[in-house]
């Protein structure tokens, strides 16, 4: 069994996981909520377009052709007054869509040598997606139903539903662990910062990696790059501090409730 040496010549057994869980008050759980949970919720709800704005001005800025680019305001989408980005997109060719298709099925195919296999699904799917794009555009290319315009409504609306979905999810899982109010505070805050400069960047190399290949690549970026890895980071901030106070309150045995 595991021992974690304490002292010299002292040596301590953690108490087993099962039939256990942290002692926590109901008290605790509101004063997350009201502390921080609730003031993000608002500061979103409030200044979301001006977050989409400064994103907009932030990828015209990263663009090496600025020119012939709008920043329009949407009125019809599911938050209102969000900017999105409005200009001609690139349409690939007939050539390019069928060599993209065959070269998405040797990439399935070379992805099988790859040893870690979570890395190989993940190409798998990525490479997967590449096909069914490309044979969209093979057989019914006018009838692509995405422009800029069209993919950042969809991207900002996804975009601000994870910054209203975070600090609601991050402070659930955080509230129960008898730690200080103010930490657990400042990795709410941590995470919905990154979630929102992450974001930016994100949008910015989406923008310009189409306009650059074209819409082929459209479907396989929102779904690989796009809001599924947002869990991605949010999982690792909870694990990476759970992780350093579980090691803390493993030798504390007020902290734990036993379920029997």
């Amino acid at each position: 069994m595991n021992r974690v040496n304490i002292e010299k010549n002292e040596y301590f057994i953690p108490y087993h996981r099962s039939y256990r869980k942290f002692n926590y008050t109901i008290k605790s759980v509101i004063l997350i909520f009201l502390l921080i949970v609730l003031p993000l919720e608002i500061i979103t709800l409030s200044y979301y377009p001006k977050i989409t704005l400064f994103m907009c001005d932030f990828t015209i800025s990263s663009l090496p052709h600025p020119q012939d680019i709008k920043i329009v305001k949407s009125e019809n989408s599911i938050f209102k007054n969000i900017y999105l980005l409005d200009m001609a997109g690139k349409y690939p060719s007939l050539i390019f869509s069928t060599f993209m298709f065959f070269l998405s099925f040797f990439g399935i195919f070379v992805s099988k040598f790859i040893k870690a296999k979570p890395i190989q699904l993940w190409i798998i799917f990525i490479f997967l997606l590449i096909s069914i794009s490309s044979i969209f555009f093979i057989l019914f290319p006018s009838r692509f139903p995405y422009d800029i315009k069209t993919f950042s409504e969809l991207y900002m609306n996804t975009q601000i539903g994870i910054w209203l979905m975070i600090p609601i999810i991050t402070g659930m899982a955080l509230a129960p662990i008898p730690h200080s109010s103010i930490v657990k505070s400042i990795v709410i805050i941590i995470t919905f910062l990154y979630s929102i400069i992450f974001g930016t960047v994100r949008y910015a190399f989406f923008i310009n990696l189409l306009l650059k290949f074209t819409y082929i690549f459209s479907l396989p970026l929102y779904f690989t790059l796009g809001p599924f890895i947002d869990f991605t980071y949010i999982v690792g901030f909870y694990s990476f501090y759970s992780g350093i106070i579980a090691n803390k309150l493993q030798k504390i045995k007020e902290n734990w409730k036993w379920v029997y």
